[in-house]
């Protein structure tokens, strides 16, 4: 495993405690306070007649010899065959790629929206770096994200000419060369210059349309996804204040990068929608609102990395220190008074 470029050395970024709190919360796993977060060093890989597996768990890279590549897998607990049953499989099933191959794929968070922009399509335009923009013959991509990988890859002169690898189900892939970058868990929590370029680079390239301009919009989720328990009392406050409610599932994904350009306020649960925050402006204000009993503080870690003002908003409870994950996707009885509050701050 060569590597071809370093990017970043491990440095330190600041977090801020959100505006509208006045002294440092316990919430979920975790504290709401001033902080400092330690980012990871980002290298690009040249790696030659490597194996790769991928089933449902995630996926799993290794060398001629069929022996696991650690420094590239992030979840090693979850491999379900020994080299017996990978050499067994690559005798009956494999597919070889020949010539150079990149991969944008997070493969511990697959078919999830936050983890594909925020970290494998950041990944293309460090590649692209990494190899000066030479051709490179095919993109690993996974297959609820291809369509948005190639929009991605068209900015870039090394993907110009790609064939585009889809990921669906379990298999087993040879490459003569394949470039990677090292796992970097996720760029929200570490701040990467790099990646903040890359989103830059996104906003001002990529193009977007505006189905109706929205100046401030709450993302709506489904019920039973973590959605509103207090829907009334939620619409009749958002009226007031002229908010639009969109379901980002109705808009394509230029519509989307549209809408988070236009808005400048942004109201939201936690949820992968909040991820198109890095297509927002400097002048976009951000309202998160999370759950009793589950939660990250990835979006204000985002809205920090990205400059953004942040507030965060809990439900009717006070705010716990433990993280529930069987309890993820309970619906909120959101905190109506103190959203309000938070809404009075930006505007």
């Amino acid at each position: 495993m060569k590597v071809i470029k370093e990017f970043e050395d491990a440095i330190e970024s600041k977090v801020k405690r959100p505006l509208n709190l006045t002294s440092d919360i316990n919430a979920l796993g975790f504290k709401f306070r001033d902080m400092v977060l330690k980012r990871f060093p980002l290298s690009v890989y040249e790696l030659s007649n490597v194996y790769l597996y991928y089933d449902d768990k995630g996926a799993f890279f290794f060398d001629s010899d069929f022996e696991l590549i650690e420094e590239l897998t992030d979840s090693i607990a979850n491999l379900k065959l020994n080299k017996k049953d990978l050499q067994n499989l690559a005798n009956s099933r494999l597919t070889l790629y020949r010539g150079v191959t990149a991969t944008s794929v997070t493969f511990k968070a697959k078919t999830n929206y936050c983890h594909f922009l925020l970290e494998g399509a950041a990944k293309l335009r460090l590649i692209n770096e990494a190899y000066n923009g030479e051709s490179i013959n095919n993109v690993i991509c996974d297959e609820y994200f291809g369509s948005q990988t190639e929009t991605l890859c068209s900015l870039f002169p090394a993907y110009k000419h790609s064939s585009f690898i889809s990921l669906k189900g379990e298999g087993i892939l040879k490459f003569e060369k394949l470039l990677v970058t090292n796992t970097i868990k996720h760029p929200m929590h570490n701040g990467h210059s790099d990646f903040k370029l890359f989103f830059e680079f996104l906003r001002e390239n990529i193009e977007s349309s505006v189905p109706k301009k929205c100046k401030r919009i709450f993302i709506d989720r489904p019920n039973g996804r973590r959605g509103v328990k207090n829907k009334r009392q939620l619409q009749d406050l958002l009226d007031k204040y002229n908010f639009d409610i969109l379901k980002l599932e109705d808009y394509s994904f230029a519509e989307q990068i549209g809408i988070f350009k236009e808005a400048e306020v942004i109201v939201g649960i936690h949820g992968a929608g909040l991820s198109n925050l890095v297509f927002s402006t400097s002048k976009t204000s951000v309202i998160e609102v999370i759950q009793h009993d589950y939660g990250l503080p990835s979006f204000w870690f985002l809205a920090n990395f990205l400059d953004l003002d942040y507030q965060v908003v809990g439900e009717k409870r006070d705010f716990l220190t433990f993280n529930d994950g069987t309890k993820k996707f309970n619906d909120l009885d959101i905190d109506i008074l103190a959203l309000e509050h938070s809404i009075l701050k930006t505007i």
